[in-house]
């Protein structure tokens, strides 16, 4: 794997640092060396949902537990691409709303150590020669440390500055008096990773993101706006479940192709629209949106700046508007309202 080994002298002197530098050595060559490897050398993200902002209440946001990456030089002895482990959802409580003026609040995350077991151990005292029963630290494991920072309150708010060391999961916009809205209140600023698999018989993956349970390969993500803000240009993304749109997913990266399961319907929650695309040679195949009926929703929306855009076989039932195209050369084959 490529990590360097602890190296024993007939005669010497063995401290325990020596001993217990063999599993940090150990891990900088699996994290420094395979892992960032297998992760197409990238780093400072998370694995699918984790570490992801679920809105709870006016004052409660819920950060769902996982994994994710941080790139930190510790001291030289440990692995500079140190894991974010969060074993549990984690509850954080806001600061009180200010009673005239918004704010944007950041939640920020870095690397840390804990005790994760302690035991009971004979020690024998280098002076004295007693041997006595004492609890001591037998192992350490990885954790993330939060801060939570509250903005100032303003009527343009602008979020804090991000302390040193740490990274912003998230931005909260916090209104005067009433607190957070709603999950489109949360702006999800984590850097997603890839997911390592297999490659099939040909020596390629038919889709690069997955939106719902892995069933073939690709990155998974919760839902389709995550997987449009990390894609790369050509990418296939599958969506084999339903969404309630609160925040408008959108294109912006080229040559992107958007696969719906047949079926998957994607409804209007807050959001007046569901999908909008304002980027190059794109493709959406199969998709359906239903009740984005209230005055001015559009289901799709093609901005002026989208060119070549393909939507084949889509469906609309019950929209205001099914598809506002302001883009050129635009095709749109078999169009279908229910």
């Amino acid at each position: 794997m490529g990590g360097t080994r602890q190296n024993f002298n007939i005669g010497q002197e063995i401290i325990s640092e020596d001993l217990n530098s063999l599993q940090s050595r150990i891990e900088r060559g699996v994290f420094d060396r395979v892992i960032f490897e297998i992760l197409q050398r990238k780093t400072d993200g998370f694995f699918q949902n984790s570490f992801k902002a679920i809105y709870q209440s006016a004052t409660e946001i819920l950060i769902k537990a996982g994994l994710g990456f941080q790139n930190y030089n510790i001291d030289g002895k440990n692995p500079t691409k140190v894991p974010l482990v969060l074993d549990e959802d984690k509850t954080i409580s806001i600061d009180t709303p200010d009673s005239s003026n918004p704010r944007v609040d950041i939640i920020c995350v870095k690397w840390g150590r804990y005790n994760s077991e302690v035991e009971s151990r004979k020690f024998k005292d280098e002076f004295t020669d007693s041997i006595t029963s004492q609890n001591m630290t037998v192992a350490t494991d990885w954790k993330a440390e939060f801060s939570y920072i509250a903005g100032v309150p303003n009527v343009a708010p602008v979020a804090p500055v991000v302390p040193t060391g740490f990274m912003k999961i998230q931005e909260v916009y916090v209104s005067a008096s009433t607190g957070i809205a709603n999950q489109a209140a949360i702006y999800d600023k984590r850097s997603l990773l890839p997911f390592a698999v297999a490659t099939s018989a040909t020596g390629s993956n038919e889709y690069d993101a997955v939106v719902g349970d892995m069933t073939k390969s690709g990155v998974t993500h919760e839902d389709l706006k995550s997987a449009l803000d990390n894609a790369s240009a050509g990418w296939k993304i599958l969506v084999l479940k339903n969404e309630s749109i609160d925040t408008i997913p959108e294109v912006i990266t080229d040559d992107t192709e958007i696969v719906f399961k047949r079926g998957v319907t994607f409804n209007r929650g807050t959001s007046p629209t569901g999908l909008k695309i304002s980027a190059y040679d794109c493709k959406l195949t199969n998709a359906r949106f239903n009740g984005f009926n209230t005055v001015g929703d559009k289901a799709v929306v093609i901005s002026a700046v989208a060119k070549r855009t393909v939507i084949d076989s889509p469906r609309f039932l019950d929209c205001e508007s099914n598809i506002d195209d302001l883009g050129s050369d635009t095709f749109i084959n078999v169009e279908y309202t229910e």
